[in-house]
């Protein structure tokens, strides 16, 4: 990892009343793990996996979130 920010990784994806749940992991440059973080996104139910992780990918680019 050469980044010099944290990046984030998606651990879980949930889907409950017309809201995505996204479980990541922070980690540092070094890769060790400095702390979780959990965000919602509101959004339609998509039927395949291939469609949500884009569009959660999508949304979390707009937030200018690093994610691996």
């Amino acid at each position: 990892m050469s980044s010099t920010g944290p990046t984030h990784r998606i651990y879980a994806v949930a889907w409950s009343n017309n809201k995505y749940t996204v479980y990541m992991l922070i980690r540092n440059p070094k890769g060790e793990v400095i702390g979780r973080r959990i965000i919602k996104i509101d959004g339609k139910f998509l039927e395949s996996r291939d469609k949500i992780l884009e569009f959660v990918m999508r949304e979390l680019k707009r937030r200018k979130l690093r994610v691996e």
